[in-house]
């Protein structure tokens, strides 16, 4: 049930976007709390054989974000099984995903990739291509951050 309770959090958030002021992104410690998926360096791996475990996320390439972005948006249309899903198909006109599908389909990508999307490139998703996009941006995002 916490999930449910999460993507309905979520979606209200995204419809009161305009009077909500700046503030730090934290759907990852809402979802940690709330017993989902962690954050990627909880899956990360071991480089070191020393008993100094440092944990590092595995890397991800774009291709394979816009594979996991394309794959994710499949299975969450309403599709038959001869539509093909492209970075160009349209989330609404062409999935038929309402605002609450996005939004479940934001968090399955989240999810996936261990990342966690900004309002503000949500707000903007038109198309599968933007959403992946958005993971790419975030996923070199959160590896710079990793590396420091």
């Amino acid at each position: 049930m916490p999930e449910a309770e999460e993507k309905l959090r979520r979606a209200d958030n995204l419809r009161d976007r305009d009077d909500l002021a700046p503030r730090a992104d934290d759907r990852g410690a809402a979802r940690r709390a709330a017993g989902g998926g962690g954050e990627a360096a909880d899956e990360g791996v071991c480089d070191q054989d020393d008993g100094h475990h440092e944990e590092r996320r595995p890397a991800v390439s774009a291709k394979e974000i816009s594979e996991k972005v394309i794959e994710l948006a499949r299975e969450r249309g309403c599709l038959s099984d001869n539509v093909a899903v492209t970075k160009d198909s349209l989330l609404e006109l062409d999935l038929g995903l309402d605002w609450l599908d996005r939004i479940e389909l934001v968090m399955d990508v989240e999810e996936a990739l261990g990342i966690d999307l900004h309002d503000e490139d949500v707000d903007e998703l038109k198309r599968v291509g933007d959403l992946v996009k958005a993971a790419q941006r975030q996923d070199r995002r959160k590896a710079e951050e990793e590396a420091v």
